[in-house]
């Protein structure tokens, strides 16, 4: 099976993900800045995580645009860095969100973060894919490369491409079969968008229940950072897609087991900061 290359069908490149990681460093930068009152570790680690950011962004400009420089390590450090900050500042943004509303309705901490962490990634991948409409197809290639002649691997290229937005005249070569099946272009929009509504709605159900028994019954810090750790499974494969997508790095270079321990930890780390 031939893999199917991420960078031609996006047409990636190093230039291209300097102006979209600069002004990502921006906002996020600005908004922890902004936001405060979560608690004074968090607060501190928030300000000195936008600096850092606004800082590595700019060294990894330097380096880009300096054909003198050292880049490989440069960019490859700093990208970590940048992706682990990203992920604290989420988290900690959630955190605020959830005190916010917890002054008007009375939230428990340990459902409502998991809840968080779990629902709006979904939500920004739907209104995504509906402006964009590159998330899915992006998901099916992946799933292709890494497991595409699996049976189970299989289906779930077809689940994506089916839920992808992209007219199947743009689809690679290698969903060649797919682009043959007519009545999938009979299938519109409203109605995607209903299925992924429904497996949302589904997946939050399912969610609410597993996290309810699990705090209830099992109430102990550990199991407690486990299921924050887990729910921020998709707030994972987002952070992913977006620095590889419209960042500078390279597609799967976010997808080894070290990186994703560390981004397990930097989620659970927070989230138990912020309960103190």
């Amino acid at each position: 099976m031939n893999e199917i290359d991420p960078g031609e069908v996006f047409e990636w490149g190093p230039s291209k993900g300097v102006e979209f990681e600069i002004i990502f460093a921006g906002v996020m930068a600005s908004t922890l800045i902004a936001v405060s009152g979560v608690s004074p570790i968090l607060d501190t680690l928030s300000a000195i995580g936008a600096l850092s950011m606004l800082l590595l962004t700019m060294l990894r400009r330097m380096a880009l645009e300096n054909d003198f420089a050292v880049q490989e390590p440069i960019l490859s450090s700093t990208l970590f860095l940048i992706f682990f900050i990203s992920a604290f500042g989420l988290v900690y943004l959630s955190i605020f969100l959830i005190d916010l509303l917890s002054i008007f309705v009375g939230l428990n901490y340990w459902i409502a973060l998991p809840l968080f962490l779990f629902t709006i990634p979904y939500i920004t991948v739907g209104l995504y894919e509906f402006l964009y409409r590159d998330f899915m197809l992006w998901t099916a290639i992946q799933t292709y490369n890494k497991a595409g002649e699996l049976s189970l691997g299989n289906y779930m290229v077809k689940s994506a491409l089916f839920l992808s937005l992209v007219d199947k005249d743009g689809l690679p070569d290698e969903f060649e079969d797919v682009r043959e099946q007519e009545d999938r272009s009979t299938i519109g929009i409203a109605e995607k968008i209903a299925v992924l509504a429904a497996l949302l709605a589904l997946v939050i159900i399912l969610l609410l229940a597993v996290g309810t028994v699990a705090m209830l019954f099992l109430d102990q810090v550990l199991l407690q950072l486990i299921v924050v750790a887990l729910a921020g499974l998709p707030l994972l494969g987002v952070l992913e897609f977006w620095f590889s997508r419209h960042g500078n790095a390279r597609f799967g270079q976010l997808t080894s087991v070290k990186v994703r321990y560390g981004y397990f930890v930097v989620v659970a780390s927070t989230a138990y900061l912020g309960s103190l």
